[in-house]
């Protein structure tokens, strides 16, 4: 699977994050230590699970080919789909904005 752009800049800027927090750790300086440890999982896991993770198409092409969604059952699935952002966006029409009481 090749490594994109996006999956190749949070890798690298999550392994940095990670090299950092273990500096910072041995060096006992607790804010920075603090700081890369907060910003380097949800950088590097972000990373991780792009790359790991396929793709849309390969998705569709092996669900396609195992006989899990043809043309049907994707019309379905899509015609379900704008069913539930429609009884979304009507309800969050109808409702009040919060006003919170004092």
């Amino acid at each position: 699977m090749p490594l994109g752009q996006t999956e190749g800049v949070l890798l690298t800027v999550g392994t940095a994050l990670v090299g950092a927090t273990t500096y910072f750790f041995k060096k006992k300086q607790t804010l920075p230590f603090k700081l890369a440890h907060f910003a380097a999982w949800p950088v590097l896991g972000t990373g991780i699970i792009l790359t790991c993770m396929p793709s849309h198409d390969q998705m569709a092409d092996t669900l396609r080919q195992s006989g899990l969604a043809d043309e049907r059952k994707q019309a379905i699935a899509s015609g379900a789909a704008a069913d539930q952002l429609a009884a979304i966006q009507k309800v969050a029409g109808d409702s009040r904005p919060f006003k919170p009481s004092l």
